[in-house]
């Protein structure tokens, strides 16, 4: 996969803006605009959609201290590697256990519950390479009126990810697990 620097350069080159860059700390404008941008757009990426190499599992263990709520039981939100969005609390999708997150905890009844959450990814080499096409063109968008004014560029961008790449890539890395089994219950089922 590529580098940090190699996807800024490919969305540099998406926004036709010119040289390419060697290092995101260089004292260039390009390297400025993509330094700004990048670590914030990574991880919006990434919390957007539930992409497979970024799915991690453990099982947590509450805190201490109670939380001054309805909840039996308080965690904190994983750190190594940083959670930054929770998908599911217990084991199994079909029988869903309530949970809710407040500022970097997660609150639930269930005591030291299996999680699965998105994690930070910081090492390119994890990334999915439709999820590098999609990450290209979040920063190719955010860096395109800085660097150029260009606004059909803009728009011709954004029309690209909202068209194609985006709904392709999470399409395809949906297609990459078995069907997940929905269990129904009460008024759901009944018939009309």
């Amino acid at each position: 996969m590529p580098s940090d620097v190699e996807i800024c350069n490919m969305a540099l080159l998406r926004c036709g803006a010119k040289p390419r860059i060697a290092s995101l700390t260089e004292d260039s404008d390009n390297a400025r605009a993509c330094n700004t941008f990048y670590a914030m757009v990574r991880d919006a990426v990434l919390r957007s959609h539930p992409w497979n190499c970024a799915i991690a599992r453990k099982t947590i263990t509450a805190l201490a201290d109670t939380p001054d709520s309805d909840w039996d039981y308080q965690y904190q939100l994983p750190t190594n590697p940083w959670c930054l969005r929770m998908l599911q609390v217990g084991e199994l999708a079909d029988q869903p256990i309530p949970w809710k997150v407040e500022g970097r905890r997660l609150m639930t009844d269930e005591g030291s519950p299996p999680i699965a959450y998105i994690k930070r990814i910081t090492d390119t080499n994890e990334f999915d390479s439709m999820l590098v096409d999609v990450l290209v063109l979040k920063i190719a968008v955010k860096i395109v009126m800085p660097l150029t004014s260009n606004v059909n560029m803009h728009k011709s961008i954004i029309d690209e990810i909202e068209g194609i790449s985006l709904p392709e890539a999470r399409s395809i890395d949906g297609q990459e697990s078995s069907v997940d089994k929905i269990q129904v219950d009460g008024w759901d089922q009944a018939r009309y």
